[in-house]
């Protein structure tokens, strides 16, 4: 398949690339490593680098932390893309099954979406396992990341860059052809990129101290956050940083859209200008959290992350992303998603959710019932989707090389074609959500109390009888137990009859006694006590005749 262009020349088909070999006669260029640049002896001690203050139940300060300069391997400083390997061998076919689009040299062909290229680390990975007629469209709406992209283009012409949301995925497919193809896989890198938050001056950090509160993917369409800033109320900020960013604590949403918003008035009737640096905002959250955040972040991180991800309508972007990617795949085709919030992956199961089709018949279940539990026996659309295996997460050594994916997990979804017909809504109605759950009126006791529910049948203890005793040497109390036959404890009389014979390794005073009798239970010691007068010794197995046994009351 070759793309559309201006001139209506086709584009060839590129044979398979040859391995470019060393000219002859010239001396082998050692091979370059990680650490073929590595310099030693050139950190900076421990002792030099400036530690910290660490206030007990709070966050360090994290403008001002310490930090080792060290000479590290190019490796670690580039990007390394979230799930390379798992990502892209999730999303093609199985070279192990006799799948059409697989080719004996291991190549796959078809067609592919990568929604988010970044830098490109999925996109070239993905270009490497493709064949000669295999094709991939990338998206993106960061200008700088469209630049790049080309670049591979110019290069590769399997590859094609669309500068516009992948939401569009429709009317760039409609770009190809009438009617438009049909994709074989598509992959999705949600959030931000590596590159776009180190850079500074791109305002998606939180402590860049002379950068401007941008939080743009795209800074040449809308306006940025710093303007957003001045018109927000304090109700909608505190919507907006509860949905994308706190949306487990809705009370200190509410406390950082106050003191932003009162903090912005303030400072619009001064002379000082705007909140317009992305330095001014993460001190006044700092201020409304107290410089806490239970996480061990930045207390004013996901109130960035909230405010980028309302700028860039990040999970509108993904709604419409996933209902057309399932219309354009192939049957058995799979979508493969990359999410770094609970949210994102709360939304990409409700979306599973939707358009699942039940396994097993409608059994006894009404048809209203039915339809609130599979609402796409409900609908005309003519495929389901399904959850292709278990989601993967990071892997300990993954984590190591690149820390910020310790929160990625990739999910793969299949789409198939639809197999149950669907139900007709003749005097069908099902129930709103908010109508299908409701408190149970009748909640069982829960007490400290008996089984009859009476906490008062037991006698209270006394105080000298429970509490440690104040004449205890360990601070302990020790007191007395209930029977008065498990009070009674048998001692053992040292006789010379009863003594072991002396060993060899130890000395006379050393000798061991060895137990003349054994009581298994309760009962033989109470026929031993009690059968038995004062007068007339107990005869007791194994001990010899004229042995008393002497009891003792032990108050542990």
């Amino acid at each position: 398949m070759a793309w559309p262009t201006t001139s209506k020349v086709p584009v060839p088909e590129l044979p398979p690339q040859a391995v470019p070999q060393q000219p002859v006669g010239l001396p082998q260029q050692p091979e370059e490593t990680p650490w073929s640049r590595y310099q030693p002896h050139t950190a900076v001690p421990l002792a030099q680098a400036s530690t910290p203050s660490f206030r007990p139940g709070r966050s360090t300060d994290f403008d001002t932390r310490g930090r080792r300069e060290t000479s590290m391997p190019a490796r670690f400083a580039r990007h390394i893309p979230c799930h390379l390997e798992d990502a892209v061998r999730e999303m093609l076919p199985d070279r192990r099954s006799a799948h059409p689009k697989c080719r004996p040299d291991g190549t796959v062909d078809g067609l592919y979406v990568d929604c988010t290229f970044g830098r490109g680390g999925h996109t070239k990975h993905i270009l490497s396992q493709l064949s000669s007629s295999g094709r991939l469209i990338a998206f993106d709406v960061d200008p700088e990341a469209v630049a790049v992209a080309k670049e591979l283009e110019r290069e590769d012409p399997r590859f094609r860059i669309a500068h516009r949301p992948f939401s569009e995925l429709r009317e760039e497919l409609s770009t190809l052809g009438n009617p438009p193809p049909q994709i074989d896989g598509l992959l999705v890198d949600l959030g931000v990129s590596s590159p776009q938050l180190d850079d500074r001056h791109r305002g998606f950090g939180v402590t860049a101290e002379d950068a401007e509160l941008d939080l743009r993917m795209n800074q040449q369409v809308g306006i940025p956050a710093w303007q957003w800033l001045l018109e927000a109320t304090t109700e909608e900020l505190a919507w907006v940083i509860r949905e994308y960013g706190e949306d487990g604590d809705p009370l200190m949403a509410d406390r950082i859209a106050q003191i932003v918003v009162s903090h912005v008035a303030l400072r619009k009737s001064s002379s000082r200008g705007p909140i317009k640096t992305c330095r001014d905002l993460g001190e006044l959250v700092k201020v409304a959290k107290q410089n806490y955040d239970e996480r061990g972040m930045h207390p004013a991180k996901l109130t960035f992350q909230a405010l980028r991800m309302f700028l860039n309508q990040e999970m509108q972007q993904m709604d419409a992303l996933l209902h057309a990617a399932c219309e354009s795949l192939v049957d058995k085709g799979k979508c493969v998603v990359i999410t770094f919030k609970k949210k994102e992956c709360d939304a990409v199961v409700k979306f599973v959710r939707e358009h699942e089709e039940p396994q097993l018949g409608r059994g006894d279940c009404s048809k209203e019932r039915f339809l609130e539990l599979y609402p796409l026996m409900g609908k005309d659309t003519p495929f389901c989707v399904s959850m292709a295996r278990n989601p993967i997460k990071p892997k300990l050594e993954d984590i190591q090389d690149n820390p910020r994916t310790r929160s990625a997990v990739v999910h793969v979804l299949e789409k198939r074609r639809r197999m149950l017909p669907k139900i007709s809504l003749e005097d069908v109605v099902p129930r709103p959500v908010q109508d299908r759950y409701k408190r149970p009126a009748f909640v069982p006791t829960f007490a400290g109390a008996d089984i009859n529910g009476n906490s008062k049948s037991r006698a209270p203890l006394r105080a000298d009888e429970w509490l440690p005793s104040e004449s205890s040497p360990s601070g302990r109390g020790r007191r007395e137990m209930c029977s008065p036959e498990a009070r009674l404890l048998p001692q053992m009389c040292a006789q010379d009859q009863c003594r072991s014979r002396p060993s060899a390794h130890r000395s006379p005073d050393q000798h061991q006694l060895r137990p003349p009798f054994h009581l298994h239970n309760l009962s033989q010691l109470k026929r031993a006590l009690h059968l038995h007068s004062p007068d007339q010794p107990a005869r007791l197995p194994g001990c010899p005749v004229g042995f008393r046994p002497q009891l003792v009351v032990d108050r542990r």
